[in-house]
């Protein structure tokens, strides 16, 4: 797919008679042919586009003859990964149709631009460059999911597209179980929860906090699994699985029962270490083999910051936490 993005490019027009009443966004995907909505917003949001040399909204209605300047290209929609090793980014399995990484805290499943470089997804391209255009998008690598930028562990992909779309339609299917790891705030003084069913909602600017709301026996509600706890210093560790998971699913349900994971500070976490890194850990997953079937096992001990942020509550760091 092509690659060549002119990010110093500039473009500036008149609308024409037709073109009035056109929303603003709408107006210059059709001036960069292949852009994405979500880029052009995004140019919009940051002030690099003009109308009449002011700034307006994404919404703004064009009339005959406003002069419509763009100040950087919107990225291509159909671009995919460059090819780059990511330091720590480990290879935990691999066979002919499925890939399994570890990915330190920090750094993103996925890049947001053709530019970027250190994210699993490189990382997986420069592993294998077949993977480059699979997945749901083409920036995805094969990834069946994603985790957070500041949660480490696993991650699972498939190396054909026969294989992503089988990984895919058991993942949906809720036939892939996925085990967390997370050190929450306080010890509980009474039996914790089997399980947490609270519908998610995303707030603020961009959707970018996931709240839970109360408890419900609804079919669809999202559902967390406490597999086991141990309590230490000032903090719990949390054994948790997924069926299936929804953004942000494990911070919000932990912490709308009063036990926010260290490290998400927005919720009531503590900090810890580098803004954005959590005490949040993918340490396995079972699936069954896109190929065959047969259920496998994939594993990775506690990573940064969770090891450290363990041994500082008094909890000792096991290579394994069984489920």
């Amino acid at each position: 797919m092509e690659r060549d993005v002119a990010f110093d490019a500039t473009m500036e027009a008149v609308v024409p008679e037709a073109g009035a009443g056109t929303r603003l966004e709408a107006f210059i995907r059709g001036r960069f042919p292949g852009s994405s909505l979500t880029q052009v917003r995004r140019l919009i949001a940051e002030g690099v586009v003009r109308v009449n040399d002011r700034h307006a909204p994404k919404g703004y209605r064009l009339r005959a003859g406003d002069r419509v300047r763009v100040e950087r290209a919107p990225a291509r929609a159909d671009w995919t990964p460059a090819p780059a090793a990511v330091d720590g980014v480990l290879v935990v399995y691999e066979d002919r149709e499925l890939l399994a990484v570890a990915k330190p805290a920090g750094v993103p499943s996925v890049p947001q631009r053709p530019d970027e470089t250190g994210t699993v997804a490189n990382a997986l391209v420069a592993h294998d460059p077949s993977l480059a255009g699979l997945g749901r998008t083409p920036r995805d690598a094969g990834l069946i999911s994603r985790l957070d930028n500041g949660t480490s562990g696993l991650l699972v992909a498939g190396r054909t597209r026969a294989a992503f779309q089988e990984l895919l339609r058991a993942n949906t299917a809720g036939e892939l179980r996925k085990g967390y790891l997370a050190l929450v705030e306080g010890i509980r003084r009474t039996p914790w929860p089997t399980r947490i069913r609270r519908p998610l909602e995303a707030r603020g600017p961009r959707g970018a906090v996931v709240v839970a709301g109360a408890e419900s026996e609804a079919r669809e509600v999202p559902e967390t699994r406490i597999l086991r706890t141990r309590a230490g210093v000032e903090g719990t560790l949390v054994v948790a699985e997924l069926r299936h998971g929804e953004r942000h699913q494990i911070r919000a349900h932990l912490a709308a029962i009063g036990h926010p994971v260290w490290g998400d500070v927005e919720r009531g976490g503590r900090p810890l270490g580098d803004g954005g890194r959590l005490a949040l850990h993918a340490a396995w997953i079972e699936l069954p083999h896109p190929r065959t079937g047969h259920r496998l096992r994939l594993e990775t001990p506690p990573m940064e910051p969770l090891a450290s942020a363990l041994r500082a509550a008094r909890l000792p760091v096991r290579q394994r936490e069984e489920p």
